[in-house]
């Protein structure tokens, strides 16, 4: 980035400050004034700018330092800058609208599609949503498979059927407005690390369901490398003299049973075995400071207690289920807040 100029810090400081309303709302000015580390007229002229576009409103709360005097404190409108978070599974659609402040508005949702429907039914959707929502201020797309944000295209989703699809430019032919397409574990990953109490410098998210995923989180920010094919777990092999990816092997194990309740001991034993090397090569490939293991294989109870007897290093727990609409939605807000490309 080239020399930064009075219009482009003006926006740099007003997504910071819209970022930490949204992250401590209610949240008085004195407040972001020690957060940011900005002077008290700079935090003041975003206010009121945003006070007056009815994104934030002045709320009345108890001050927590002085007993019985109210404290002014700013929070964000709930009617304010709508985002749409859509999430693309084989043969379904759902799509929640949540406001600024990540609170649920809306949500719509198509099943029983083929996969040759998934587009046409994606694109109608939106058209709803449109109509139903006016101003909406952006729209986020979560799909499963290679995802190139940057370029707006999956570059290949298996569960999908996609491949080389331009889909960022196909929803810009319908909205103006701001569009972000991403991997559906890596926005689950995002979200994750913002609801962590205590940050970590770096997180790795494994995602483990009827296919292997992953995704690298540092310092907030979500690696998807130059095609946006980084940490695509299941797709590397399983040894040098063969051609079956550690995904297929997996598979193969899972496709023996209907679902995982219907699973032998014996085939989850093979399955735990599976990820803890993969967990194994994880750490010496990017020595997270945290791993989490997250999906619907590892709610499995026993599942979870195999691994736990054979023994997960010190940095790796379970998650619980997160909102995929809701990290969808947060991905796009992450992206706009965090974006160094002026």
């Amino acid at each position: 980035m080239g020399k930064i100029g009075p219009g482009i810090l003006r926006e740099i400081n007003r997504r910071k400050v819209l970022k930490l309303i949204r992250q401590n709302r209610p949240v008085s000015r004195k407040e972001l004034v020690e957060m940011t580390g900005l002077g008290k007229n700079t935090i003041s002229l975003i206010a009121e700018e945003l006070i007056r576009e009815k994104v934030i409103y002045e709320a009345y709360t108890e001050n927590r330092k002085q007993a019985g005097r109210p404290m002014v404190a700013l929070d964000i409108c709930p009617e304010a800058l709508p985002v749409l978070g859509i999430v693309m599974s084989s043969g379904r659609i759902t799509g929640t609208v949540f406001n600024y402040g990540l609170e649920p508005v809306h949500r719509y949702e198509r099943e029983g599609l083929k996969s040759e429907e998934l587009l046409s039914n994606l694109l109608e959707m939106t058209e709803q949503v449109l109509r139903d929502i006016p101003g909406l201020f952006g729209i986020s797309v979560a799909v499963p498979g290679i995802v190139n944000p940057e370029k707006g295209i999956v570059e290949k989703s298996y569960q999908l059927c996609w491949e080389k699809l331009k889909l960022k430019r196909e929803i810009q032919n319908l909205f103006g407005g701001r569009v972000f397409l991403c991997n559906t574990v890596k926005s689950v990953a995002l979200l994750q690390y913002e609801e962590a109490l205590n940050k970590p410098e770096s997180v790795f998210l494994m995602n483990i369901d009827r296919g292997l995923g992953g995704a690298y989180i540092h310092r907030n920010s979500v690696l998807y490398g130059t095609n946006g094919a980084a940490c695509e777990i299941g797709q590397m092999r399983l040894s040098l003299t063969g051609e079956e990816t550690i995904e297929t092997y997996y598979n193969r194990i899972m496709r023996k049973a209907k679902n995982l309740l219907e699973m032998r001991i014996e085939e989850l034993d093979q399955v735990a075995e599976l990820i803890l090397m993969v967990i194994q090569n994880l750490n010496f490939l990017f020595d997270p400071e945290k791993m989490f293991l997250y999906g619907a294989a590892v709610n499995d109870k026993r599942l979870k207690q195999i691994l736990t007897e054979k023994g997960l290093p010190p940095n790796t727990s379970f998650s619980g289920p997160l909102d995929n609409n809701l990290a969808a939605a947060y991905a796009l807000l992450n992206a706009f807040e965090n974006e160094s490309d002026y």
